[in-house]
């Protein structure tokens, strides 16, 4: 988590007390005393809390409380007062100041606050599960509890790799559904007929294989919650299915005639634009908007870098003791490398780069080195001077870059499962393994170790 503080102040003993305070409380603290500081220096999510004398001087108008908080809108800012005056600390709450501190700083008082900040921190940086405090995460937080206190169908959009089945848990966990079933299944995962008999059940006989009656998720999942990720992969004949199960509530098996009636709460996602797909005719139009009833978007990770540093921290605790690994934490430079990264795989690939990491990491501090040799090759603006290839060289070359970025995330997702890994790329074993031995990639280097 974030312990990072700011002190503001022309004081500089004052400033100097107060940052040997926040240090023994394990917090990282910096002290800025003058206008050309505070002007030069890049604060945005750096800093969890700002404690600032509000007469300091500024450039322009606005006073250093207003500059301070609209340039780091998500730190908690502290007025740093020399006498107590009622209506002046209150006039400072009611702009936004979080809390004030009289000099001198009493060290119960100082104490206090950190936790206060702590326990905030915690709350915004963890949400069931999901680890983020961007304003675009807690936007979406609220999106969550709202939906979650309905039995509306949702629709999860978002990348791959976002995160969509956490989100899709969080509504459940949130939800009266709660104490029931949450049953998930990748449509895109399997074939009509198999996808058709997970989702309905069938009758014993129905088709070749069916040597049992089987339940479907929508009856066993009854008073629970069905999530139904990449929703837009759904053949025409069970998209007409899906609907009818959502309007009515009803089901019935593969090779049966009787109806049955559920009750789920349904839960969609997809990375593609489904909208698009249903002006091309793919995606049924009363369908589309029966599941789109209250949409729910996930930012990418690009679009939230300010959570990069805690989900990496939160990777390094877990995996550090999934692996016995010596890594604690990430160096100045490894953290700058890992907020420079465009992370087209977001917050999986960061996951699966910090787990690598971890394994090769030769102390207790990552290093760039460590994270660079984790990850899954160049990136594709990083071919070199291409200009200077021929037509064939290039196709080449981009040819390994792009294979590369495939099957190690591919081994990273499948946890460096072959069977799984050969099954979703079309490739019989042999050819699979042949692939992996031309990029030098080992199945075991992505293999989680149980303890």
């Amino acid at each position: 988590m974030n312990r990072s503080a700011l002190i503001v102040d022309l004081d500089r003993h004052a400033a100097e007390t107060l940052r040997n305070m926040l240090e023994a409380a394990g917090w990282e603290a910096r002290a800025a005393y003058s206008t050309q500081e505070i002007s030069a220096m890049e604060i945005g999510p750096r800093f969890r809390v700002i404690m600032a004398d509000p007469r300091f001087p500024v450039e322009g108008h606005a006073g250093v409380m207003d500059v301070l908080m609209e340039r780091a809108p998500r730190a908690s800012i502290v007025a740093l007062l020399d006498r107590s005056d009622s209506a002046f600390e209150n006039a400072m709450i009611s702009s936004g100041v979080a809390a004030t501190l009289i000099k001198p700083y009493g060290k119960e008082k100082v104490t206090s606050l950190l936790e206060r900040f702590a326990r905030e921190e915690e709350r915004d940086y963890d949400f069931m599960g999901m680890i983020g405090s961007s304003p675009k995460m807690l936007r979406m937080y609220e999106t969550l509890r709202a939906v979650a206190g309905t039995d509306s169908t949702a629709l999860i959009q978002g990348e791959t790799g976002v995160g969509k089945e956490m989100v899709a848990a969080a509504i459940h966990r949130l939800s009266r559904r709660s104490h029931k079933r949450f049953l998930t299944i990748n449509c895109g995962a399997l074939s009509e007929t198999l996808l058709e008999s997970e989702l309905f059940g069938h009758e014993k006989g129905a088709f070749t294989g069916a040597l049992k009656l089987k339940p479907g998720k929508f009856e066993i999942a009854t008073g629970g919650t069905v999530f139904l990720d990449e929703i837009g992969e759904i053949s025409p004949a069970v998209q007409v299915k899906t609907l009818k199960v959502i309007e009515t509530g009803e089901v019935e098996r593969l090779g049966g005639n009787d109806v049955i009636k559920t009750d789920v709460r349904m839960i969609f996602a997809t990375n593609r634009d489904l909208l698009a797909d249903v002006k091309d005719g793919r995606f049924r139009r009363d369908l589309y908007y029966r599941i789109n009833a209250f949409p729910v978007h996930v930012p990418p990770l690009r679009e939230r870098r300010e959570d990069i540093p805690a989900l990496a921290e939160r990777f390094l605790e877990i995996y550090s003791a999934r692996h016995a690994g010596r890594a604690r934490s990430l160096s100045p430079e490894a953290l700058g490398w890992l907020m420079e990264r465009r992370w087209e795989g977001n917050v999986r690939e960061l996951e699966n780069v910090i787990e690598r990491a971890v394994i090769v990491a030769g102390s207790e501090v990552v290093a760039v080195s460590d994270l660079a040799s984790a990850g899954d090759g160049p990136e594709p603006d990083e071919m070199g001077d291409i200009a200077s290839l021929t037509y064939r060289q290039m196709r080449k070359k981009a040819l390994e870059v792009y294979e590369r970025k495939y099957f190690t995330e591919l081994l990273g997702v499948c946890k460096g499962g072959v069977t799984a890994c050969s099954e979703r790329a079309g490739l019989d074993r042999k050819t699979f393994y042949a692939k992996l031995a031309e990029l030098g990639l080992d199945p075991k280097d992505f293999r989680v170790t149980k303890k």
